[in-house]
């Protein structure tokens, strides 16, 4: 056992910067989809297949909250995801009309 008569000196803790400490407290944007009298049904789900990558069944479960509650939420994203998802849909002919929301903690 070896004794050290000096003061202790303790060394503050280590801080880990990685990416995905700082993906983790990203802000999030909410990708609205808005109803529209110009899209059918399947044109919409088939929209929301492709663009956002969901199943069939969720696809089909955002397009009808679109239809009832005129909006409805397509999908949670990092802002540089949902500013190209609403472009994509954006691109369509005729446009899907889509905006962005920023999540608030």
């Amino acid at each position: 056992m070896s004794m050290n008569n000096g003061p202790q000196v303790l060394e503050p803790p280590k801080v880990h910067k990685d990416a995905d400490w700082h993906q983790t407290f990203e802000p999030q944007w909410q990708v609205i989809l808005y109803n529209d009298e110009v899209h059918s049904f399947d044109e919409v789900v088939g929209m929301i297949q492709s663009v956002f990558n969901h199943p069939l069944e969720v696809a089909i479960k955002i397009v009808k909250e679109a239809h009832i509650s005129s909006r409805a939420i397509a999908d949670v994203l990092s802002k540089e995801e949902a500013v190209l998802k609403k472009q994509l849909a954006e691109k369509c002919t005729p446009p899907f009309t889509m905006g962005l929301e920023q999540i608030s903690l």
